[in-house]
């Protein structure tokens, strides 16, 4: 795959989550036995401010993932501007 495609299905499947997370945050996962939408949203959403960190500091060395920095409780309003 070439850079280009990468991109495009970063943003594909981003939307697509959004558009889940749009019709119910509360919605069951069937795949994920437990979890809801929220939990799926809150889960990426850290995943991808923390590599969102890394590529904007250009780091050199290991950056730790802090749930505490990156995570959202999808509770809260505002969990979509979050996301996204």
């Amino acid at each position: 795959m070439e850079k280009h495609e990468y991109v495009q299905a970063l943003h594909r499947e981003t939307d697509a989550l959004l558009g889940v997370a749009r019709a119910g945050l509360d919605l069951p996962v069937p795949s994920c036995p437990g979890w809801m939408v929220g939990d799926v949203l809150a889960h990426v959403g850290q995943a991808m401010n923390w590599m969102r960190e890394i590529v904007e500091s250009r780091t050199q060395s290991a950056l730790r993932n802090d749930p505490n920095k990156h995570s959202f409780d999808w509770h809260r309003p505002g969990v979509l501007d979050w996301y996204v």
